[in-house]
């Protein structure tokens, strides 16, 4: 069900659709009862059904709802109204040019730049100044619960703003209702802990999801978003994050400081305020506020070229009902999700399958799948042709091994050398061995010189499962790149085996 050109919640026009995620759609929309220009105004709609509205859990997510549209903070993205059609609910929201820290930090990712940590700072000081606001406020006190990238707004001003207050509660009722617990994954590995175990939501995990968000802004990851709700449960409630490896931040040790202590599995061990957060990420803010907004704000200006002056001309006469000119970059309206690492997941020792990119959520995933599988419509003739014949050659292969007197487990972690026969592995290993150099040459050389890239093969041929020796690379950024372009090969075998390359190996 599409809102495009209807009149929602008695006021708002609905003009053009501007994002879909999997059970969210959002719109830009202009209130008719304002004369002259029109504000923009952020439309969502919820797809899952309510179920009961006259529940427990329903009446509670109302009235938070109906608290919220009275609450204003310069660092909060104001709820203008809500109501349901056809049992979903639809929320209006105040909408200001600019984009949202999921767009910026993809933006950053495209050029292959770090985001700069005296901005990371700035933006998590202030969330947690917002936040401690809330956490205070006099009409009751609001708790966010579910604080990721998305739902952080950066508008041109350059003052970070908070969005989706209330949506918490409001995901736990479609949990119950409707089981679409994939659409939460996100959500779990920025909640602290003890959320995870059924706890309710508390300032103190806002505090630890801000800390963890400074985490992934400076990291460039986030340590516990696994394949799987399962594995991303793990690892939120065992898995310590290694600590921030960044040479030329004078502040670094500082930072790890502070966020290993924010991070501690032990709510009791943490910052018990987003205030006291705030004071102790303070002492490494580089730059005042009125700098930094400065900044940030035109970081935002810089990276987000739409023609937002188009959407401030919708007034009542016009009519107009379509997006900004699409010569103008309008893809850049698109909420976007930066792809997270293709790698395997370690947890505790744990060798996992290839995790699934957050972007499966987006509409760019389907696009990506789709060019994937058109790359490998040339590889049908392998299960037909290639495999017996591999197999074959396999064979007379471990053969050779066995008369020699050579084990057969040994056989199966055996390196592969410079001249390794091609047909033992459908695939260019001479061609994974240069782009894992490449990435040892961007990396660290010392530290792979006596490293070593595992392939296992599970007993279809397909690759199952990719282990660096030794175990800590896995935490740096050569661990990723080694990772992330082991999986990009798509090598396969005529059966289960294990090969091994090592780095430190002469080209």
């Amino acid at each position: 069900m599409s809102l495009e050109k209807s009149l929602v919640l008695g006021r708002y026009r609905v003009l053009w659709q501007l994002d879909q995620k999997k059970l969210i759609k959002t719109y830009i929309a202009r209130d008719e009862h304002r004369d002259g220009l029109g504000t923009p105004v952020l439309i969502k709609q919820f797809m899952h059904d309510l179920g009961d509205k006259q529940g427990m859990p329903m009446t509670a997510l109302f009235e938070e709802l109906t608290r919220l549209t009275h609450f204003r903070h310069s660092g909060v993205v104001s709820l203008l109204d809500y109501g349901t059609v056809e049992n979903c609910l639809i929320t209006a929201y105040a909408h200001l040019p600019g984009m949202d820290l999921t767009q910026l930090c993809e933006s950053f990712g495209k050029k292959q730049q770090p985001f700069p940590p005296a901005l990371a700072v700035y933006i998590a000081r202030r969330l947690l100044d917002t936040l401690h606001h809330c956490h205070t406020s006099s009409n009751g006190g609001f708790v966010h619960g579910r604080i990721t990238l998305g739902c952080i707004h950066l508008p041109s001003s350059g003052e970070p703003q908070l969005a989706d207050f209330g949506l918490a509660s409001l995901e736990d009722v479609a949990a119950e209702s409707e089981s679409q617990l994939g659409f939460f994954q996100t959500r779990m590995s920025y909640s602290a802990p003890e959320l995870t175990r059924g706890g309710a939501a508390t300032p103190q995990g806002d505090a630890y999801s801000v800390a963890l968000l400074l985490y992934r802004l400076l990291s460039g990851s986030n340590p516990f978003r696994g394949r799987s709700i399962p594995e991303t449960l793990q690892r939120v409630l065992q898995l310590a994050p290694a600590e921030l490896l960044m040479p030329g931040w004078e502040h670094c040790a500082a930072a790890n400081a502070v966020l290993m202590r924010a991070l501690s599995k032990d709510p009791s061990d943490r910052f018990q305020s987003c205030e006291a957060l705030s004071k102790a990420l303070a002492t490494i803010q580089v730059g005042s506020d009125a700098s930094l907004a400065a900044e940030l704000s035109q970081t935002v200006r810089a990276q987000s070229s739409s023609e937002w002056a188009q959407i401030a001309r919708l007034s009542r006469p016009s009519r107009k009902s379509q997006p900004p000119s699409p010569s103008r970059d309008t893809g850049r309206l698109q909420t976007g999700i930066p792809a997270e690492s293709r790698a395997p997941a370690f947890v505790s020792g744990l060798l996992t399958d290839q995790p699934r990119s957050v972007t499966e959520h987006t509409d760019r995933q389907q696009l990506e799948s789709r060019v994937k599988r058109a790359r490998r419509r040339p590889l049908v003739m392998v299960p037909t042709i290639l495999i017996p014949a591999a197999a074959i050659i396999f064979g007379l292969f471990l053969g050779r091994l066995g008369g020699a007197g050579v084990n057969a487990s040994a056989s199966r972690a055996a390196s592969i050398p410079k001249e390794a026969p091609a047909e033992l592995v459908n695939g260019s290993v001479a061609e994974l061995r240069t782009k894992l150099g490449l990435c040892v040459r961007e990396g660290e050389p010392k530290a792979a010189a006596a490293s070593q890239v595992e392939l296992q093969f599970g007993a279809p041929g397909s690759l199952s499962g990719v282990r660096l020796n030794p175990g800590e690379l896995v935490h740096t950024r050569l661990g990723a790149c080694l990772l992330d372009t082991a999986w990009d090969a798509n090598l396969s075998a005529p059966g289960a085996m294990s090969l091994v390359i090592p780095l430190g190996a002469d080209d």
